[in-house]
């Protein structure tokens, strides 16, 4: 492998032909780089091995792709663009362009890079399967003869020409898992024409709008362009959308299924579980306030688009996760118990996974998504690789503090916490719950005569208070009865004790 790191490049070619870096079928980390002429492409990527991260693409001042790839990634290594900062690319010219990724062979992943406008699309991934994470895409507009829809993510077909490339001679689709990505002033957030098909989770789309272009509306969703074929469609869940113009262009038959989305306007098409309502975010920036000139400051967005304690996206998301883009990376876990608890058996569930609704199992063979994960309780062991739709099944827990790791393998087919992935390489972590499971007084104070004895209450359980004055008395007296709680949680029984010695006990079920 190639490595270059911390390099500025001055003095290349001014030629929209001639990329600065071009990697042809090798293997190369490309890190923390900046390019001083914006006259001609950055890097390219043909049929090769690649990461390229932390990467300044300045805006050009002609028309080309910041960067380019054909012939997909190379079948014994990987592709990824990570925390990269790409200007605005002009004229009929995509910010990145992707061409030959199919499942099967490794696919390109984009992951936390920020894309600051186009006259084209974001990432344009023709015949490309991709993962899309954690991006952040704004002022995609249609401009200076671009012919067709501006978007973010975007995918056509794609002819391969020889048996040479991955996926030999056919017309190959786009496949896409797009999670966790920031939309804002776009004309489309994505277009899936020509029979692609886009599974979108947890997104925030926010001020979807033409202004700035020639198109002379926007939509959320393209399924086709001037004198393309129609895309297969969406599958959208979990995502915060809000001030749009429309929901869709070019319809006729792509399935498109909304569900569990909070919504800003009527969605009449497939799906359910939609809200119309205010999501509640921190601040939502005008776009002036929103012309950031590297990755740093691009990340307030983050910031302003999070969700406040009110908003009815908290905890309402696939899987327990907050619904929009505003989530932590990598698999969620759901189903711990909360502070204490007298559970000593738990069940956990990994996710998200989709299948159905349109997300096709020739394209996607284990779903859409998270399709594995290995886990490991309180910092121990790792598990083996356990598929996705088998919980975690925790048995005789001890008293105590407890926590669950989790690392979800994506529909890429890697882990979170591959040390490729750098500093985005990490693990999902339950909060921390006790378990108290023997009926017992957690905390006893005395202040003056009064004494407050504290025990946790499981939901749904009733108890009875009981004490004697003295051990060798053989029956108890009721002190008080507790019936039943709505929640798992500490109860404080409180009695004037008047300086005399008592002895007491819980015992469950309330006792007559």
């Amino acid at each position: 492998e190639s490595r270059i790191t911390y390099a500025r490049f001055e003095f290349n070619a001014n030629s929209t032909t001639t990329p600065c870096i071009e990697v042809n079928v090798g293997s190369a980390f490309l890190d923390h780089l900046t390019f001083a002429n914006p006259a001609s492409p950055y890097i390219h990527v043909d049929g090769a091995s690649f990461t390229i991260s932390d990467c300044y693409f300045p805006a050009p001042t002609t028309g080309f792709e910041l960067c380019h790839g054909t012939g997909g990634v190379r079948s014994d290594g990987h592709g990824i663009f990570a925390r990269n900062f790409f200007g605005k690319a002009n004229n009929y010219n995509d910010v990145v362009d992707f061409t030959g990724s199919q499942r099967g062979t490794p696919i390109v992943q984009f992951i936390n890079n920020v894309v600051m406008g186009g006259d084209d699309d974001g990432f344009d991934l023709d015949g490309t399967d991709a993962w899309v994470e954690g991006n952040i895409f704004m002022h995609m507009h249609r401009n200076a003869g671009t012919p067709d829809s501006s978007s973010g993510v975007s995918g056509g077909f794609f002819k391969f020409a020889t048996t040479g490339e991955p996926a030999g001679t056919n017309n190959e689709t786009s496949q896409v898992t797009i999670i966790r990505n920031i939309f804002f002033d776009v004309d489309s957030a994505c277009d899936a024409k020509e029979t692609n098909f886009f599974a979108m989770y947890n997104n925030t789309i926010v001020h979807q709008t033409h202004v700035g272009g020639v198109d002379p509306i926007g939509s959320v969703f393209v399924v086709a362009d001037p004198n393309t074929a129609e895309g297969h469609g969406f599958y959208f869940e979990g995502n915060i959308v809000s001030d749009i113009e429309q929901w869709t262009r070019g319809v006729t038959n792509a399935i498109i299924t909304l569900s569990n989305n909070i919504i800003p306007i009527a969605w009449t098409g497939l799906g359910g579980g939609n809200s119309i309502t205010n999501p509640v975010f921190k601040h939502v920036p005008a776009v002036s306030e929103t012309f950031f000139t590297n990755w740093a400051q691009a990340q307030i967005m983050w910031d302003w688009l999070s969700l406040q304690m009110n908003s009815p996206g908290i905890g309402t998301g696939p899987n327990g996760t907050d619904k929009g883009a505003v989530n932590p990376r990598g698999a969620s876990i759901s189903g711990e118990p909360s502070g204490t608890t007298t559970q000593t058996n738990v069940t956990l569930h990994v996710g998200i996974n989709r299948t159905g609704n349109g997300i096709s199992p020739i394209d996607w063979p284990l779903g859409s998504g998270y399709i594995a994960y290995k886990w490991r309780l309180d910092g121990g062991a790792w598990s083996a690789e356990t598929p996705i739709n088998t919980p975690i099944t925790l048995n005789g827990l001890a008293d105590g503090p407890h926590y669950v790791e989790a690392s979800g393998k994506n529909d890429a087919g890697f882990y979170q916490d591959d040390p490729i992935y750098g500093p985005d390489a990490v693990v999902t972590r339950t909060p921390t719950w006790n378990v108290q499971a023997s009926l017992r007084f957690s905390s006893t104070m005395l202040s003056g005569q009064t004494l407050n004895l504290t025990f946790t209450a499981v939901a749904g359980n009733t108890y009875t208070v009981q004490y004697k004055l003295n051990l060798s008395d053989p029956t108890w007296t009721k002190l008080s009865d507790v019936p039943a709680q709505p929640s798992t949680g500490p109860f404080v029984i409180t009695e004037h004790v008047a300086g005399l010695s008592k002895f007491y006990r819980i015992v469950n079920p309330m006792q007559p």
